[in-house]
């Protein structure tokens, strides 16, 4: 694994482009998040709170419309390990593992100078998508995310990103239960800007 990290940042620290962050260049990139976040499941007779742990890939293409903002879609998957930590009333919640494949929509703004070599990044999304136990759909679910950063690049058209932020979500489940998912997270990510030479 290592050694496919290492071939990958060789690749693409001998391309270049110009203007990274100019309008008209394109974004295309992916990164990873993990997150450690509290739940709770609410129906009408008991509420379970669990901890839930989760890890989400997520690719993403945009474009930028001026300057430093650029508008994109980005799906997502994600895989999340619950575990229960408390209740009120009879029930108790388990363990359980979740996957969800989400859609959605993003913008980001970046603060510093289009010329230098890292640069501070602010990235706002929404998705929506459908969640599964084991195969089967039990539901639907929308999320918000706030993310925010130091962005480095290697060359003029690769970056690194490590960013925090915070992330809430709710899960509406066809058995008429919901979830609300809320917490911090941190991502790391890369992203390659791609724009004609001029």
């Amino acid at each position: 694994m290592r050694q496919f990290v290492i071939m990958i940042l060789f690749i693409f620290s001998t391309t270049t482009s110009f203007g990274q962050l100019d309008k008209g260049v394109w974004i295309i990139g992916g990164s990873g998040s993990f997150s450690v976040q509290n739940r709770d499941f609410v129906t009408p007779a008991y509420t379970v709170i669990y901890k839930d742990v989760d890890i989400t890939i997520s690719p993403s293409i945009g474009y930028f419309v001026i300057d430093k903002l650029a508008l994109g879609f980005r799906p997502s998957y994600l895989l999340k390990k619950s575990e229960d930590r408390g209740s009120t009333g009879t029930a108790s919640g388990g363990r359980g593992n979740f996957s969800s494949f989400e859609i959605g929509a993003f913008g980001r703004w970046y603060f510093l100078k289009k010329d230098n070599n890292y640069n501070i990044v602010s990235d706002i999304s929404y998705n929506y998508g459908f969640q599964s136990n084991f195969g089967s759909n039990t539901g639907h679910n929308n999320s918000f995310k706030f993310l925010t950063g130091p962005v480095i690049y290697f060359n003029s058209s690769v970056g690194i990103e490590l960013l925090l932020g915070y992330s809430r979500s709710k899960v509406l489940n066809n058995n008429n239960t919901s979830a609300l998912n809320r917490g911090f997270l941190t991502t790391i990510g890369f992203q390659i800007h791609l724009g004609k030479n001029k």
